[in-house]
């Protein structure tokens, strides 16, 4: 049984006609508009070394291959949907998360899947335990193309042992459906990482520092990216990450769809206008 929760909705469409929705001030500060909040009130409980080549929002692409589209596919992947507490999903993800004992969507999971399905960006506010990585796990998996070898799906988190959560769940929601998942993250050889990356994974999960390390080696392009996720981003500006979190960001595709999630009761400090 899901916690009891109670959940207000509403969301920013994506499509923004500046950077990554972010609109910069003169005196350096920022706002993120068309977005708005889903809370939820229950539940259980760097470097900067290559500024100087900095692509643009629509990042350069030496291959020419046009960006894989989860929504228009012409390929073999069977298209067979299904529905999950009234969601139309992937047959293949809703199976996976039947066998994973979700039998019915949470309330923040009710609240928030519908509109990052529509392709809305969404703000989410969730304790631990109450189903916030399903939440964002769910759609992106159903999202992504698993037959591509490029990243489409990023979450960044604060912590390795979160990195390391996330990774293990969106892993079992993806599975019956192929989508591969890795976590980077720091006090782990990055080579085994960059195996891993040169696999072709669909989503990363990782921390702002081994993500922009990664970046910065050119082992991790977030050209090809549908959809980005701030887990608890409220402790990773707590802990400093702010400048890296941008510099990642101005790397990721204009149309790409955008999920802040924070943990504690409100956005702290401001989280909005600070972001």
């Amino acid at each position: 049984d899901h916690p009891r929760e109670t959940a207000r909705v509403s969301t920013g469409r994506s499509g923004r006609s500046k950077r990554n929705g972010i609109s910069k001030k003169r005196d350096g500060s920022s706002q993120r508009s068309n977005v708005k909040p889903i809370t939820d009130s229950g539940g259980s409980g760097a470097d900067n070394r290559n500024r100087s080549r900095r692509r643009k929002v629509k990042s350069r692409r030496s291959d020419g291959v046009t960006p894989p589209d989860a929504h228009s596919k012409l390929s073999i992947e069977p298209r067979e949907l299904a529905l999950w507490g009234g969601l139309e999903l992937k047959e293949s993800i809703v199976n996976s998360i039947l066998n994973m004992g979700y039998e019915h969507p949470s309330d923040i999971q009710k609240a928030s899947m519908p509109w990052v399905l529509e392709g809305r960006d969404v703000v989410a506010q969730a304790v631990t335990g109450s189903g916030k990585t399903a939440a964002f796990g769910i759609p992106m998996c159903n999202f992504v193309d698993p037959r591509s070898r490029q990243v489409q799906g990023l979450v960044l988190v604060p912590t390795r042992e979160l990195a390391q959560q996330v990774q293990r769940e969106l892993s079992l929601i993806g599975r019956d459906r192929g989508v591969g998942v890795v976590a980077v993250y720091g006090g782990e050889p990055i080579a085994r990482q960059i195996k891993l990356l040169e696999q072709g994974m669909a989503i990363v999960v990782g921390t702002p520092g081994r993500v922009k390390d990664h970046m910065n080696r050119r082992t991790l392009d977030l050209g090809y990216v549908e959809m980005a996720v701030l887990d608890e981003a409220d402790e990773m500006l707590s802990r400093g990450f702010k400048e890296q979190i941008y510099e990642i960001l101005q790397y990721i595709p204009e149309e790409c769809k955008v999920c802040l999630l924070y943990t504690s009761p409100s956005p702290r400090d401001g989280l909005l206008s600070r972001m």
